[in-house]
């Protein structure tokens, strides 16, 4: 029973120091989605190729939960580009919600080793004629910068 006791507190203490080590300047350097036909898209370096000023781009995360970019390296870029995944944020255990004022809130399960913060979020499987189209799985990730 103490060996339970010990390790539900280390856990608890692992998951609450998740939200902290979110906070920083990172890097979005992957971005793909995986449809339930099992085709990868990793629209994040398609955008990169149309646009290579995008993978300037650094994200703040404060610690008030607030997501910010360091500097707008593109002209024609919206300067809040983060509204693509949010411009708010709260961390409870291996959990990250992302808001925004005009999109809904979306949560995605979150790991963090050592640089890297991953986002991932799987779906049901949707009703479409085309499998391709239906999204199974989106990932993020990012490095810190």
């Amino acid at each position: 029973m103490k060996k339970l006791s010990i390790i539900t507190v280390l856990l608890v203490i692992a998951f609450a120091g998740i939200g902290q080590m979110a906070t920083g300047k990172w890097k979005l350097v992957v971005g793909y989605t995986v449809s339930y036909a099992d085709t990868k898209d990793d629209f994040l370096k398609a955008m990169y190729k149309e646009q290579p000023c995008l993978q300037k781009i650094v994200y703040v995360f404060s610690a008030a939960g607030k997501i910010d970019i360091e500097k707008n390296h593109c002209e024609h870029v919206d300067p809040d580009g983060t509204a693509a995944f949010g411009t708010k944020y709260v961390v409870k255990g291996n959990k990250i919600t992302v808001s925004a004022n005009e999109i809904d809130p979306e949560t995605y399960d979150l790991e963090i080793k050592g640089n890297k913060m991953t986002w991932r979020k799987t779906y049901e499987k949707q009703r479409t004629v085309n499998p391709k189209e239906d999204i199974k799985l989106l990932e993020y990730v990012f490095e810190r910068g």
